[in-house]
């Protein structure tokens, strides 16, 4: 049961993530983002994720909020299977429809948008890459922390982790 709610691309698999602090971790780990820290209102940013082999890794999850919320967030699941990405809704209830890496569209909500077209994967040995191309709404400004998590096909958490810190500019106006 507990193995299929990982899978299940819903916010309830997501809280079960951050409730769950007593699974056991195997060898998939999240490594870093890139870059750390810095602000603007458009970056790209390359998560890198380590497993035994980079294909063992099923999905990935990052926030980027105020804090360890969904809520009001800019929260994406990646899935490896179909090289694809998905953005939760405001409201953390809905998913959008996943759309694969390279396709030229962009994924919305109130805090940031995701360029999928300009966005890509790439994984060699036991890395894998996702490169994910944000730019925020000046209604999401302020300092926020960078958090991602991996899950691999066995059904093994690396745990969440913060990974970065980012600082999003309110608007300025010309005067």
């Amino acid at each position: 049961m507990l193995k299929f709610a990982l899978y299940k691309t819903t916010s309830f698999a997501i809280i079960l993530f951050f409730a769950c602090s007593s699974l056991a971790f195997a060898s998939v780990s999240v490594d870093r983002v890139f870059p750390a820290a810095g602000s603007g209102s458009h970056q790209g940013f390359t998560f890198r994720y380590d497993d035994d082999q980079y294909t063992d890794i099923a999905t990935t999850l990052t926030v980027i909020n105020d804090g360890f919320s969904l809520l009001n967030g800019c929260v994406t699941s990646y899935r490896a299977a179909d090289n694809s990405i998905a953005l939760l809704n405001d409201n953390n209830t809905t998913w959008s429809t996943s759309v694969q890496l390279g396709t030229p569209t962009t994924l919305q909500n109130s805090q940031c948008s995701i360029d999928v077209g300009e966005s890509s994967m790439a994984g060699a040995d036991t890395q894998l890459l996702v490169n994910l191309i944000f730019s925020f709404s000046s209604g999401f400004a302020g300092d926020k922390k960078i958090y991602a998590i991996a899950i691999d096909k066995s059904g093994a958490l690396s745990g969440w982790q913060q990974v970065g810190t980012w600082t999003v500019p309110a608007v300025e106006f010309l005067v």
